[in-house]
């Protein structure tokens, strides 16, 4: 009984002990991460300014515009007109009409830049500026270079949807269904070597095609009578595996 009584105080102040550098063990341990996560916390960030860049009326207002990677152009058109303006000086000049465009009133749409900011690619409309109305039936595709002169037409009966990261490829959709397009082609930046990569049937259409950052990946919408799929795949397998990413239903 004594060396057990002596022993208790000795048991109860080692759990004590215990208790104690287990706590403090943990406020260490929360102050070292504490730590640690400052140090990996991004500086702070510039502070953001604002720069207006159209001044356009609301009767010709700015439709659809679009800058350059490398951040000195941009590119937009009007009810009217496409325009280059860089950004840095603010001068701006209006793209020349195509020649067979001439007497025509079309709608402009700039699309996308080439990835080294030498030229961009557009849409023309033959239905003119209603959004609504505008299917790769009557739209044409073309490129403008930012070194001046009128745009270059690529293709008849088509609408571009995006140029690939590193530039070689341009993706477009045609043949149109009742729900939209029905195939995406890719083809070079010349309009040349065009290529069918997708198709689908009459009850449904694709269409919004995009690339991975990396270029091995592709995103493009599905569209049928029950609504919208975002539908992911690998242009580098054969056949590409497909991956369907969400799903938005039609409203009735």
């Amino acid at each position: 009984m004594k060396r057990g009584i002596e022993r208790k105080p000795s048991v109860r102040w080692w759990g004590a002990a215990s208790s104690v550098l287990l706590a403090a063990a943990m406020i260490a341990g929360s102050v070292f991460w504490v730590a640690e996560r400052r140090s990996h916390l991004p500086k702070a960030q510039p502070e953001l300014k604002l720069q207006q860049l159209t001044t356009n009326s609301f009767e010709n207002r700015v439709l659809t515009g679009a800058i350059s990677p490398d951040g000195k152009y941009l590119a937009y058109n009007d009810t009217k007109a496409m325009y280059l303006k860089r950004i840095e000086t603010g001068e701006t000049r209006m793209v020349p009409q195509p020649e067979k465009l001439n007497g025509q009133k079309v709608g402009w749409e700039c699309a996308f830049w080439l990835p080294d900011s030498t030229g961009f690619v557009s849409n023309v409309h033959r239905s003119g500026t209603d959004p609504g109305q505008w299917n790769s039936q009557e739209t044409s595709i073309w490129m403008t270079s930012v070194l001046g002169g009128a745009p270059r037409k690529l293709r008849d009966d088509a609408v571009a949807f995006s140029v690939s990261p590193d530039g070689s490829a341009i993706s477009f959709g045609t043949n149109k269904g009742k729900f939209g397009d029905r195939e995406i082609w890719l083809m070079r930046p010349g309009g040349d070597q065009a290529r069918k990569v997708f198709d689908t049937d009459e009850e449904s259409s694709i269409g919004g095609f995009n690339w991975s950052r990396d270029g091995k990946r592709v995103l493009y919408i599905k569209t049928d009578q029950s609504g919208d799929t975002l539908l992911s795949r690998d242009l580098q397998s054969a056949p590409p595996p497909l991956k369907s990413l969400a799903r938005v239903k039609r409203n009735k």
